[in-house]
């Protein structure tokens, strides 16, 4: 890799950023429920189980899969460290009766739960922690638990099982916060692609502007020296400079429509490599080839599918289509947006820009689904290629 040349993700790479939050959620509910349902069955009625504790188990676990089904969302809320406290509390009372010490994997998923939250509410924790401690020691004075039997009856069950949920737990936040900020610095990069393009279109802009203004500024001041000795001197300089200025424009207008000595196929493969800088997953299906046919002018409608996708969406996924006169690109992620998109300038000027072409320009949003297409027509096309070139 050349020097200062950022790396773009893989194919596979996008993929994992694309699919990421659905996982881990889907990962932080299966945890969590295998946990919980551990400690329900172990809660269920019998000789040493009374259905109370029962029913403050499927309690707790219920609060501890719905609190993961909504991370990290769910971990600010008041009702976790609420039923953290009143989950330890249960506990404590279960082990001083002597009930099955499984059930703690329901009745303390709420405590083990809000430790793992990126905002721990520490009040509420230590009160937990307290009334965790407390009752065990409580229990011990009070000999609902023999001393001799303290250490197996109670603080290995409680230590193991908050040792198994806090570690479950944390590595789970652990990986949410990871992949999050992996999307956060994968929003960053697109931002950061898009300024590129900007930038490089202000360079070529100032390129190609700077020589040839300076050009035309020493062309006029010559020929207002020119006018009291040499009209005809002057009348030169007069009739190079706006030949000058005529091909300024046509230089202008080519880079502003981005196919500045580049054809539609290259602009293909920078759209490409573009989006997969941003993170996105892009897929080209036809045959690309047949661009090649295609008029410079219809670059713009890349560029400006480009800027909407980065700009205008959360998108994870391009598809762009290639057919012989159809050039089709669809994106997921798209904002809600008024139904003429791009009031005013944007799609709407593009269209305009493509019209003379014998372009069509169409698109449409479905839900997070945004679809934009040019179909030219080819006798059309070709008129305007003799019209321009004649």
């Amino acid at each position: 890799m050349k020097s200062g040349e950022r790396a773009t993700p893989s194919a596979s790479a996008a993929r994992v950023l694309r699919v990421y939050p659905q996982f881990v959620r889907a990962v932080w509910v299966v945890t969590v429920a295998v946990m919980a349902s551990v400690g329900v069955f172990g809660s269920l009625p019998g000789p040493r189980t009374s259905p109370v504790f029962t029913a403050a188990a499927i309690v707790m676990a219920a609060v501890a899969v719905w609190g993961s089904a909504r991370w990290p969302a769910s971990a600010g809320t008041l009702i976790f460290p609420g039923m953290a406290v009143a989950g330890v509390a249960v506990w404590v009372w279960l082990l001083a009766e002597g009930g099955e010490a499984n059930a703690g994997f329901a009745l303390l998923a709420p405590f083990t739960f809000a430790l793992s939250a990126r905002k721990v509410a520490w009040p509420w924790i230590l009160a937990g922690g307290v009334v965790l401690v407390g009752g065990i020691a409580a229990v011990a004075v009070l000999g609902a638990i023999p001393l001799e039997r303290l250490l197996d009856r109670a603080v290995v069950p409680t230590a193991t099982i908050l040792a198994i949920e806090v570690i479950g737990f944390l590595a789970l936040a652990i990986t949410w916060d990871f992949f999050s900020r992996w999307e956060e610095d994968k929003s960053r990069e697109r931002e950061y692609a898009l300024v590129q393009e900007r930038l490089r279109f202000a360079n070529d802009l100032h390129d190609l502007q700077g020589h040839s203004l300076l050009a035309v500024k020493f062309k006029i001041e010559l020929a207002r020296r020119s006018l009291d000795r040499d009209i005809e001197r002057a009348r030169a300089e007069l009739e190079s400079v706006e030949a000058l200025v005529s091909d300024l424009e046509a230089q202008t207008r080519q880079l502003a429509n981005g196919f500045r000595d580049i054809d539609l196929v290259t602009e293909l493969q920078n759209l490409k490599e573009l989006l997969v800088a941003a993170g996105v997953h892009a897929r080209v299906d036809g045959t690309v080839a047949t661009l090649h046919e295609w008029e410079p002018e219809y670059a713009a409608f890349l560029r400006e599918a480009a800027s909407n996708i980065l700009r205008h969406s959360t998108a994870r996924r391009v598809d762009i289509l290639v057919a012989a006169n159809t050039l089709t690109i669809s994106n997921d992620g798209a904002l809600s947006a008024p139904k003429e998109v791009g009031a005013g300038h944007g799609l709407l000027g593009l269209r305009d820009r493509l019209t003379p072409l014998g372009a069509h320009l169409t698109w449409d949003q479905n839900g997070e689904m945004f679809t934009i297409a040019v179909t030219r027509s080819e006798a059309d096309d070709q008129l305007t290629r003799k019209d321009r070139h004649a």
